[in-house]
C-alpha cells in the first residue's frame, strides 16, 4: 500500500475486517490510532457499500427530518491508512486463512489474512412469517428509509383522489410492528410525517390518519422502566397514535394485518420494526455459532478455535464480564466500545501481548417520540419529554462522525424547526432508450417490486410491500 500505510513495500501482517457498520468502522478507526508504521500492517475493510451509515438518523431520514445523504459518511473520506474494499463477503477458509469477496461485475478475488474481524450485522427477522416479510417495510438499512418515506407519501396521495371509502381509510391507515426503542422511533417518526404532510392535502383531515402500533408484550419499551413505559404510552396516545398492547401480528397480505385473537386491521401499510436474525454469510460459514446462529467469541472477542479470528457487534454474542451469564445488548452504543477494545487487543495480540476483556456497563437507552418528545435512561437517571429529546440529539450529533455530516444535520434540524418536513416523492427514474419508456422503483410496497400501488378509483386494489 506504500505511503497510504505509511510504510513502503510489502506489509507483514495483514489485518482484514468484514463489515462497515459500528463495529466494522470503529476497529478499523482504532487501529489506526493504535498500529505504528513500524507494525508493518496493513489494515483492508470489506463492505457492500462504500459508506457508513449511521443508524441511529434512519428514522428521522424515513420521515424527511434529514436529508437521505447526512445520514451516511464515504467510508473512503473515514480513514488515512486503512484500505476499502467495495464488495460482498461470499466464503471464508479458516485453514487457507483467506476470504472470498465478490465485487460488483461479478468478479471474486480471495483475500489473506493473518488477523480477521468479522463485523457483518445482522438482518432482519420475521419469526419464520413469510406473508409478514413479503408484505411489509422494514427501517434496517438506507434503502429501506427512503422506501418507507416515499410509500408514506405515495399513500397520501393515492388517498387524495380515492373515492371510494373503504379503501382511503386502508391507505391512511399505518401499522408499526414492535414497541421496543425503535419501534416506538420509527412510529413516533411516521406519525409526524404523515401528520404534518396531510395538511398540504385539502381532503386528508388528521381525523382520518391512524397511526397503530402493535406490541405483543403488556407494555411498551421494556428495556426501559415502567414509568418510563407508562410515559412513552401516554404521549405517543396523545400524539394520535393508536396503541395497542399483548397485541402479536401473525400474518399479513397486502390489504390487512392480521392480529392473533382480533380482527385483521385493514392497511395497505406495515412496519416491521421488530426482530433480528443471522446475517446468512454467517449462517452458512465454518465460524463457531450457538443454538440461534451468533457467532461464538469469549471476553477477549476472540472466536474459539479460529486463531486470529475475532467478531463483534450484532453479529456476534460478546459476554457481559460484569454481568455473568448474560451477553451485551446489540446496540450502536456497545458496537463502538468492542470496536475500540478489539483494537487494541489486536495491535497487543501484534507486538506479542495479552489481549484484555471487553468489560462495558451500558450508559443508557435513549429514542425518540416524535417532534419535542424523547424518552430514556442515563445511567440510572430517567428522562422523558422535551428534555430526553434534546438529550438524544445532542448524543447522537456529537457521534455522528464528521464535521462536515454534523454540521449538514444541524442545518437539516433547523430547516426542520422552521419551515416542516420535505414531502417531494423522490423516485428513481431510469430511461428505457429503446421504448422511450421509464422504469422507476419509488412506491412499490414489495421491496422486490417496481409497480407502485393502483393510483385511483374504481377497481384499485391497492400496493402491496426495514
Amino acid at each position: 500500500m506504500g505511503e497510504r500505510d505509511g510504510f513502503g513495500g510489502k506489509p507483514d501482517r495483514r489485518v482484514l475486517i468484514l463489515g462497515g457498520g459500528f463495529g466494522g468502522i470503529y476497529t478499523a478507526l482504532g487501529l489506526e490510532k493504535q498500529l505504528k508504521p513500524e507494525d508493518r500492517t496493513e489494515v483492508t475493510l470489506v463492505n457492500a457499500e462504500n459508506f457508513f451509515l449511521f443508524t441511529p438518523l434512519l428514522a428521522e431520514v424515513a420521515s424527511s427530518s434529514i436529508d437521505t445523504s447526512h445520514a451516511i459518511n464515504p467510508i473512503r473520506r473515514m480513514f488515512k491508512r486503512t484500505r476499502f474494499v467495495e464488495g460482498e463477503v461470499v466464503g471464508l477458509d479458516p485453514d487457507k486463512r483467506t476470504v472470498t469477496v465478490r465485487h460488483p461485475g461479478d468478479t471474486e478475488y480471495d483475500y489473506p489474512y493473518d488477523q480477521l474481524v468479522v463485523a457483518l450485522g445482522a438482518r432482519q427477522g420475521y419469526f419464520g412469517m413469510k406473508d409478514v416479510q413479503e408484505h411489509s417495510l422494514t427501517v434496517k438499512t438506507l434503502g429501506d428509509a427512503i422506501h418507507l418515506r416515499n410509500w408514506a407519501i405515495q399513500m397520501l396521495e393515492t388517498a387524495d383522489v380515492e373515492r371510494d371509502s373503504v379503501r382511503r381509510a386502508e391507505l391512511l391507515t399505518f401499522v408499526v410492528a414492535g414497541g421496543n426503542l425503535t419501534g416506538v422511533e420509527v412510529c413516533g417518526e411516521l406519525n409526524d410525517l404523515v401528520r404534518q404532510a396531510a395538511e398540504s392535502y385539502p381532503t386528508i383531515s388528521q381525523r382520518d390518519i391512524r397511526v397503530i402500533l402493535v406490541e405483543a408484550a403488556n407494555r411498551l419499551v421494556p428495556a426501559l422502566d415502567e414509568n418510563l413505559s407508562r410515559f412513552t404510552l401516554q404521549r405517543l396516545r396523545a400524539l394520535g397514535v393508536e396503541v395497542m398492547l399483548t397485541s402479536r401480528v401473525d400474518g399479513a397480505s397486502e390489504r390487512e394485518v392480521r392480529i392473533k385473537g382480533q380482527e385483521p386491521i385493514p392497511t395497505r401499510t406495515l412496519v416491521w420494526a421488530t426482530g433480528v436474525a443471522p446475517n446468512p454469510f454467517v449462517q452458512d460459514s465454518p465460524l463457531p455459532k450457538d443454538e440461534k446462529g451468533w457467532v461464538t467469541v469469549d471476553a477477549h472477542l476472540r472466536v474459539p478455535g479460529l486463531p486470529g479470528v475475532w467478531a463483534l457487534g450484532d453479529c456476534a454474542r460478546v459476554p457481559d464480564v460484569l454481568s455473568p451469564g448474560k451477553f451485551q445488548t446489540s446496540a450502536a452504543q456497545q458496537a463502538i466500545r468492542e470496536g475500540h477494545h478489539l483494537a487494541r487487543n489486536i495491535a497487543t495480540y501484534l507486538r506479542g501481548g495479552a489481549p484484555t476483556e471487553f468489560r462495558y456497563r451500558s450508559l443508557g437507552q435513549m429514542a425518540t417520540l416524535g417532534r419535542f418528545n424523547g424518552v430514556g435512561l442515563i445511567g440510572p437517571v430517567p428522562v422523558s419529554g422535551f428534555v430526553a429529546w434534546a438529550i438524544w440529539r445532542t448524543y447522537y450529533l456529537y457521534r455522528l462522525p464528521r464535521l462536515e455530516k454534523q454540521l449538514r444535520v444541524m442545518v437539516d434540524w433547523t430547516a426542520d424547526l422552521v419551515f416542516g418536513r420535505d414531502i417531494s416523492q423522490i423516485q428513481t427514474y431510469v430511461s428505457n432508450v429503446a421504448g422511450d419508456e421509464h422504469q422507476h422503483d419509488s412506491g412499490a410496497r414489495h421491496p422486490q417490486s417496481s409497480q407502485p400501488p393502483d393510483a385511483v378509483g374504481a377497481g384499485s386494489s391497492g400496493g402491496a410491500d426495514s
